[in-house]
């Protein structure tokens, strides 16, 4: 019995001495520097958004679709969850 209660009290001792020679640093408060925030109730004006005029192209200024080359990234076999991105080159100008 005192051979296991011996090696029990040494270390109770040790963990002792070494809290009482690392010194515990304080925790820090928190300082505010600004005030807290407050639930006060504004009204804001909710404006329509003004559409700009757009240009519809006629069908002979569209480009062929056979001129249009479609890139798809990435290459091979597609798995679920994969990203794809599409490059769509256009044909130059040559007016």
């Amino acid at each position: 019995m005192r051979r296991t209660l011996l090696p029990l009290i040494l270390l109770l001792l040790v963990s002792l001495a070494c809290q009482v020679l690392v010194p515990v640093a304080p925790t820090p408060t928190p300082t505010l520097t600004s005030p807290p925030p407050t639930a006060t109730a504004t009204a804001t004006q909710i404006s329509t958004p003004t559409t700009l005029p757009t240009r519809t192209l006629s069908p002979e200024e569209l480009p062929d679709p056979a001129d249009v080359e479609v890139r798809f990234h990435p290459d091979g076999v597609l798995y679920v969850g994969d990203h794809i991105s599409m490059e769509v080159i256009a044909p130059l100008e040559t007016d």
